[in-house]
């Protein structure tokens, strides 16, 4: 779940809104979880293919920031860091 209110451009660009307690993809209510519990699966798949670089368009200026933040606050900074050797921005 979003811990602030998605702007609408960003539900526009995305696909994804908030319903109440429900969220929303193109459509599909989907199942939301915690973001701890979202990096910790997201750590567990990057280890499967570690060492990974995760590229991504205009990744630079937006997604790494909030990535590398959510990582921070949750306490996963060593785990990510162990499996990531970079970001390609195209």
């Amino acid at each position: 779940m979003p811990e602030k209110k998605m702007s609408l451009k960003a539900s526009e660009i995305t696909g994804v809104t908030v319903v109440g307690d429900s969220v929303i993809v193109n459509g599909q209510t989907v199942t939301a979880v915690p973001i701890k519990s979202a990096l910790t699966s997201f750590i567990t798949f990057l280890q499967k293919c570690s060492p990974v670089i995760l590229v991504g368009h205009n990744i630079e200026s937006f997604d790494c920031k909030v990535l590398l933040h959510a990582i921070h606050t949750c306490g996963k900074m060593s785990e990510f860091q162990q499996n990531i050797c970079g970001f390609l921005d195209t």
